[in-house]
């Protein structure tokens, strides 16, 4: 359903068939970690009991950087719970992320596996994957930021 939104530069997904175009000056900084297990969509979502109250994205009013970044660290993965009782080693994963310097809070992308933290700055970021990568030998640990 996100696959639309791969068609714009910047933007977010508004609805499962609407992507809002946003002009964004701030680049973002990324480390994502992948452990060695997939999470079955279909198992996760047939386990999700309530879903989170919609937001509304007003740009007008998301202007700076922090401004922005409050606004996602307020957002949440409704799926994300489920997955972490189903598999602890993710929620441990995202602790050991949000741990890091620099990072301003860490998540589980979809239904998982994949967890990321946003950080700061691209320096902070770099350290911390330099870090989790150590920690985590055999996941798939990288860097990444928006364009």
């Amino acid at each position: 359903t996100d696959f639309n939104l791969f068609f714009h530069k910047t933007g977010f997904l508004k609805s499962l068939g609407s992507v809002v175009n946003f002009k964004m000056k701030q680049k973002l900084f990324f480390v994502l970690i992948q452990p060695p297990f997939k999470c079955s969509t279909k198992n996760i979502y047939s386990k999700v009991n309530n879903y989170s109250k919609k937001t509304t994205f007003i740009r007008k009013k998301i202007v700076k950087k922090k401004e922005f970044l409050n606004f996602l660290s307020q957002s949440r993965n409704d799926l994300q719970s489920v997955v972490e009782k189903k598999y602890p080693k993710i929620e441990r994963i995202l602790n050991n992320i949000s741990i890091q310097k620099g990072c301003c809070f860490s998540r589980m992308t979809g239904s998982g596996s994949v967890c990321y933290g946003l950080f700061i700055d691209q320096n902070s970021a770099k350290k911390a994957l330099n870090k989790l990568k150590y920690k985590y030998p055999k996941f798939w640990v990288s860097f990444a930021k928006t364009v």
